[in-house]
């Protein structure tokens, strides 16, 4: 021990004295997080920029769903597509914000006195599984 690895109140501090190799991996290892780093933040700046300089145009898609294959008129599902549709665009309310007001958005054009049609089939179903119980063969013999 020398006079160097005493503190000035007398006690025992040695210098620790790094192996060259450990100084060498150090300086490898804070280059490598210094890279990582700076590429996150090029990769984030690039997906900003790419989602930001997205316009919209008033023909294109305001639900931004992609554009199905047209279905002929005389094809089954034509009419219960187009039913759909009928029901979506009286429901959708386009200049309600969905961020804010989810409900006024999806449903905020809705005739308030029409039942939504899956309200309706609803009843229906109630409707008729009551008349479905009230048969003969479903009640409980005496």
């Amino acid at each position: 021990m020398t006079s160097a690895d005493y503190a000035l109140d007398g006690s025992y501090a040695p210098k620790s004295k790094r192996n060259p190799i450990e100084l060498v991996a150090i300086g490898i290892l804070a280059v490598v997080v210094v890279v990582a780093v700076v590429l996150s933040i090029v990769v984030l700046v690039k997906v900003n920029d790419a989602s930001s300089s997205t316009t919209t145009t008033p023909g294109q898609n305001q639900l931004n769903i992609p554009t199905q294959p047209v279905i002929s008129s005389n094809s089954p599902q034509y009419a219960a597509y187009l039913d759909a549709v009928k029901q979506l665009k009286m429901a959708i309310n386009f200049s309600a914000d969905p961020c804010n007001d989810f409900w006024g958005y999806a449903c905020g054009s809705y005739p308030s006195n029409q039942q939504f049609s899956f309200a309706a089939v609803d009843v229906n179903n109630y409707v008729i599984q009551a008349n479905q119980m009230i048969k003969s063969q479903y009640q409980a013999p005496n």
